[in-house]
C-alpha cells in the first residue's frame, strides 16, 4: 500500500489504497491491519515495520476501555511508544548485544563519548512508517462518530476532521481532496465522497511508486465494511474520464494578449 486515503461523510469512512501493481523495487508495502474493538491500521512502511508496529497496536488496543476519542489517541499514542522502545532496543542489541535499559545501565564501561552520542541518537530516532487509525468512537451524545488519526515523524499522533492521506502521493492527494473543498466540509453524500477518494488516488498516480490498481472500500458502525466492485469501479473510471483532468483543448488562444510593458 503506496497510499492510503480517508474520508469522513456522515457516519462513514471511506478508505481507498494502491494495490499495485508492485515491484521488488518496492521497498515501502504494506497491508491495513484489523486491531481490537473494530479500529483498522493502514500503515505506509516496509513489510517488517509495518508488522512489527501493527502487532504492538493490537496489544495497545486490547486494552482499551471507553471508546471516546481520548482513550483511543491515547491507545495508539501507547502502540506507538512500545514500537519506538522496540526499535530502540533493536539497535542496541544490534550493535552492543544489549538493550537501551542495560547499556544505560553499563554506562561506566562504556567511553563517554560513545554514551553520549548512542543516547542522543536514541532520543533523537524519527518514526520510518506512516500510520493511519480509523473506527468509531464514542461521541459526547453516546452515539458513536467516525475517527482518522495519523502519525507524525515525532512519534506523536493527531486526530483529522474530513480527510487525511499517508504514504507515497500523499501530497498530490492532499492538495487535489484540498482543491475540490473538502477541507470546508462541503461534502453532500457517499457517491461524492467515494469518486473524490478515486479522484485523489488516479491524481496521486503521478508518483511513480503508486499503482494503477484501486481498493475501495467504505466502514460503518453496523453492517461491516463493503468493497467497491469491479463494476464500480469502471463506473468510476467513467466519472474520472469526465470530471478528471483532461486534455487541454487545440482551440486556445491566450498567447494575443500579451503586451509589451514598457522599462
Amino acid at each position: 500500500m503506496a497510499l492510503a486515503l480517508a474520508i469522513i461523510v456522515g457516519d462513514l469512512i471511506v478508505v481507498c489504497a494502491d494495490e499495485g501493481p508492485f515491484t521488488e523495487h518496492d521497498a515501502e508495502i504494506s497491508r491495513d491491519f484489523a486491531l481490537p474493538h473494530g479500529f483498522r491500521a493502514l500503515i505506509a512502511a516496509t513489510p517488517s515495520v509495518a508488522e512489527g508496529l501493527a502487532s504492538e497496536l493490537a496489544l495497545a488496543f486490547d486494552k482499551l476501555g471507553a471508546g471516546f476519542e481520548l482513550d483511543v489517541k491515547q491507545a495508539a499514542y501507547s502502540g506507538l511508544r512500545a514500537f519506538k522502545q522496540r526499535s530502540i532496543d533493536a539497535h542496541f542489541e544490534s550493535h552492543f548485544g544489549q538493550t537501551y535499559g542495560e547499556f544505560v545501565g553499563s554506562r561506566n564501561l562504556i567511553p563517554q563519548s560513545t554514551y553520549d552520542a548512542e543516547i542522543e541518537k536514541a532520543r533523537n530516532t524519527q518514526f520510518n512508517a506512516e500510520l493511519m487509525i480509523i473506527g468509531f468512537v464514542q461521541g459526547d451524545g453516546g452515539d458513536t462518530e467516525p475517527v482518522i488519526l495519523a502519525s507524525h515523524p515525532d512519534w506523536s499522533i493527531s486526530t483529522y476532521a474530513g480527510f487525511r492521506a499517508i504514504g507515497e502521493g500523499e501530497l498530490a492527494a492532499d492538495y487535489q481532496l484540498r482543491a475540490r473543498g473538502l477541507l470546508d466540509g462541503g461534502l453532500r453524500s457517499v457517491d461524492e465522497a467515494i469518486y473524490l477518494a478515486f479522484e485523489a488516488k488516479r491524481i496521486a498516480e503521478i508518483s511513480e511508486n503508486v499503482g494503477s490498481h484501486t481498493k475501495l472500500t467504505v466502514y460503518s458502525q453496523e453492517g461491516g465494511p463493503k468493497q467497491i466492485d469491479a463494476q464500480g469501479q469502471a463506473e468510476l473510471s467513467t466519472l474520472f474520464a469526465s470530471y478528471g483532468p483532461r486534455p487541454l483543448s487545440k482551440g486556445i488562444s491566450i498567447a494575443s494578449y500579451l503586451q509589451t510593458q514598457g522599462t
